[in-house]
């Protein structure tokens, strides 16, 4: 709706100012306003399916609603938005969460226990977010999230993952294969992204490990994949994460 005179001017005043002012600073769009070669994709309420080469973003909040504090607002479970963050993370984007305190600026108990939730999980396992980058691919599993944007966003509430569901990242010589859930005790798992057909980049394992447990993870890397076996109690039931070290 800005007239592109003015898109121009408002860029070039931003970035100049922050250069005189030794600031790192980034511009957001969403209606396709701005060239992506001086901006950053944001996806309200929704998210790409693949793995993009430049990063982007996504507006997402703890509702199933409204943005602001209303009665009787609908909080998702803190599984539904650690996944989301997961999920983003692994595709090269970012998350922007959003919370609804209110009137008094009091923040609901009940986000602030998704909040908390979700900070003790990254405190136990966050070196797979924090710091890392997407591998050549984002993850495998069953659930695929939908095309579309914003307009799209009642779709978006309905994707679920599950323990079948797998999302990677990477650090260094590190892989990290986040299950979005618990798939079991003594159970097998079979990571195919790491297969001699798809891991075309394929390089020698040498340490497989789960976080937050001092089991000794059994481990073959064959053909069709790698393949890990849980220890013999849960970890965590929200996602747990296979520390695959390279050499």
């Amino acid at each position: 709706m800005i007239p592109e005179e003015y898109r121009q001017k408002f860029c070039a005043y931003y970035f100049n100012e922050a250069e005189k002012l030794g600031k790192e600073v980034v511009v957001v769009r969403k209606q396709n306003d701005l060239p992506l070669a001086v901006s950053v994709d944001d996806l309200e309420k929704s998210r790409k399916n693949e793995l993009s080469k430049k990063s982007w973003m996504t507006d997402e909040t703890v509702s199933t609603g409204s943005w602001c504090y209303t009665d009787n607002l609908k909080i998702k479970p803190t599984a539904d938005v650690l996944h989301v963050l997961i999920d983003i993370v692994s595709k090269n984007g970012v998350l922007l969460l959003n919370i609804s305190p209110m009137a008094d600026g009091t923040i609901p108990a009940d986000q602030k226990n998704v909040l908390t939730t979700m900070g003790e999980w990254l405190s136990k396992y966050g070196e797979s977010v924090y710091e890392t980058r997407p591998w050549y691919t984002f993850g495998e599993g069953p659930t695929k999230e939908p095309e579309g944007h914003f307009s799209n966003h009642q779709a978006f509430l309905k994707v679920k993952y599950s323990a079948k569901d797998v999302r990677y990242s990477t650090k260094e010589n590190v892989v990290y294969a986040t299950i979005l859930g618990w798939p079991g005790n003594n159970t097998d798992l079979v990571f195919k992204s790491f297969s001699k057909a798809e891991w075309t980049d394929a390089k020698e394992i040498r340490k497989v490990s789960l976080l937050g447990s001092s089991d000794k993870i059994n481990y073959t890397l064959s053909d069709n994949g790698l393949t890990v076996t849980t220890p013999e109690k849960a970890v965590d039931e929200i996602a747990v994460v296979f520390k695959i070290e390279l050499k």
